[in-house]
């Protein structure tokens, strides 16, 4: 279920995310990332992807584990962010949970010597949101790791998004990469640039 409301600025969007977040146990994130992952696998441009980056999931987002684990067993390139300096980051290879280390912010990523992906050698990226509208504009935690990194990218974009932070309108700024689909609660969101 999303909130429907005309417009909110992205300070409000992570204050509503955060006052959202006490709502869900592990157990109701865990059943939002079951659905949102059958749903993204059944898409084509999933079934295409030869290489897909993802993110390695903390308690706050849709978890990403099992749906990480599908797109190895399935034989496919995956690739995870690692921050290489401020604001910066890159994707590397990783072919085993064990190639992990905790990373800056806590999060899990690749180990320094994990291969580097290019970004023309990558088809599908799957990103964590704190919240999306229905229109694509995506909201991080700020620091805009993601809206550089995504600069000039040609693959296909897609938020993964806790249903009660998908929201109608979201005022987005000029460096927003918008997202060319949204996944939440099963749903899909296909967006057009119109």
């Amino acid at each position: 279920m999303f909130i429907s409301q005309k417009f909110f600025n992205k300070k409000e969007i992570r204050q509503l995310a955060q006052n959202s977040f006490e709502e869900y146990t592990a157990e109701s994130l865990q059943r939002e990332s079951d659905l949102d992952s059958e749903t993204l696998k059944k898409l084509p441009i999933y079934q295409d992807a030869q290489t897909i980056c993802c993110y390695a999931s903390d308690k706050t987002e849709i978890p990403t584990w099992d749906l990480m684990e599908c797109i190895l067993r399935d034989g496919k390139k995956l690739c995870l962010p690692k921050i290489i300096g401020r604001g910066m980051m890159v994707m590397q290879n990783v072919s085993s949970f064990n190639d992990l280390v905790d990373g800056k912010y806590g999060l899990k990523e690749p180990l320094g010597d994990s291969p580097f992906v290019s970004k023309d050698m990558i088809d599908l990226c799957i990103l964590p949101c704190v919240a999306c509208s229905k229109k694509g504009v995506r909201v991080g935690r700020g620091a805009g790791y993601y809206d550089r990194y995504l600069k000039d990218t040609a693959f296909l974009k897609i938020a993964l998004c806790k249903s009660s932070c998908l929201y109608d309108s979201i005022l987005s700024e000029k460096h927003d990469i918008k997202m060319d689909i949204i996944i939440s609660n099963g749903e899909v969101f296909y967006i057009n640039e119109t």
